[in-house]
Order: C-alpha cells, then sequence, then structure tokens
C-alpha cells in the first residue's frame, strides 16, 4: 500500500479575520434606540450591528454616529415607521441596510443622507 505524503498548513492561511466586530442585539425587547444606546453602548469597532426583531420605531437623526466601521446594520422585523434625516449621516462606511418587514411606508428625501458607499438597501415587504 502507497502512502500519500501529509502536509501541515496553518489555518491562518484560510481565514481572513476582520479587525471589527459583529454586535448582536437581536431579540433583545428593544424599543426605544436612543435609551438602549445610551445606558449600553454599541463598541466603535463593530463593523456588523445586528438590531433585528425587537420592537424599534424610531431611527433617530445622528443616532448611530460613534461607529466608524460600520458596514452592516441589520435593523428588519421591528415595525420601525420613521427613519428621521440624516439618521446615518454620520456613518459613510455603511454598506448594507436591511429594513424588510418595518413599517415603512414612505422613503423620503435625506433619509440616506451621507451614505456615499451605499450598496443593498432591503426594503422588500412593508408588513410585519
Amino acid at each position: 500500500m502507497e502512502t500519500m505524503p501529509c502536509y501541515i498548513v496553518p489555518i491562518a492561511l484560510f481565514l481572513t479575520v476582520a479587525s471589527g466586530t459583529i454586535e448582536d442585539r437581536r431579540g433583545t425587547g428593544i424599543t426605544n434606540l436612543t435609551a438602549e444606546l445610551e445606558s449600553s453602548p454599541i463598541p466603535s469597532n463593530s463593523t456588523n450591528v445586528k438590531l433585528d426583531h425587537n420592537n424599534i420605531k424610531i431611527i433617530p437623526a445622528n443616532l448611530l454616529k460613534n461607529l466608524p466601521v460600520i458596514d452592516k446594520l441589520e435593523l428588519h422585523n421591528n415595525g420601525i415607521d420613521n427613519i428621521e434625516n440624516g439618521a446615518f449621516e454620520l456613518i459613510p462606511s455603511l454598506t448594507d441596510i436591511t429594513l424588510h418587514k418595518n413599517s415603512l411606508f414612505v422613503i423620503h428625501n435625506g433619509m440616506f443622507t451621507g451614505l456615499v458607499n451605499l450598496r443593498y438597501v432591503s426594503q422588500t415587504d412593508a408588513s410585519k
């Protein structure tokens, strides 16, 4: 029986580790995003923030301003009915926002101001 050579390759060659973190607050019962972030701020090195499956109704202006490297924001399944003008203005690194299954019936001018890198917005179903 012929033996095959065995090569050991460090796992680091196959994995890329992001310098940021995932902040997961899915399904934690958040109703007031302002109060939540004042009492428990999101770490500034967060690249993916998961706030889906809560009861958030309003995304206030400039609330997420201290997140310089965030690229994905998950807000689906909340019942959001208002995103204030400038809500995302101070987070230009944001590329993806999931908003499906909320109560947003109107996308108004200024809602996505400042999102120069935005590639994807999911708003496919305006029902909860």
